[in-house]
C-alpha cells in the first residue's frame, strides 16, 4: 500500500518545488500534483523537477485551464 500525497497548485512555481524537496524519498510514497491552469512557470518547473529527481514517484497532471480548487482536489482524489 502506498501513501499518496496530493498537491493542487495554481501559480506556485517556487512554493511547489520547496514542498517537493521536503517529501520523503521512499518506495511507499507517491506524489500527485495537479496544476490548475497556472499562468506562470509552475507546470514547466514541475516537469523539470521530475526529470532532475527520478527518485521521487511524481505524477504531474494539468487541468489545461483554471477550474477552481474544489474541482482540482476532486480530480486528484480520482487520480489517486
Amino acid at each position: 500500500m502506498k501513501l499518496s500525497v496530493l498537491i493542487p497548485v495554481y501559480n506556485q512555481e517556487e512554493l511547489v518545488i520547496k514542498a517537493l524537496d521536503h517529501l520523503p524519498r521512499r518506495n511507499d510514497v507517491e506524489v500527485l500534483v495537479r496544476d490548475d491552469g497556472s499562468t506562470d512557470n509552475t507546470l514547466a518547473n514541475l516537469i523539470a523537477y521530475h526529470v532532475e529527481h527520478p527518485d521521487l514517484d511524481l505524477r504531474i497532471y494539468s487541468n489545461g485551464k483554471n477550474r477552481g480548487v474544489a474541482w482540482t482536489k476532486n480530480r486528484l482524489l480520482e487520480d489517486a
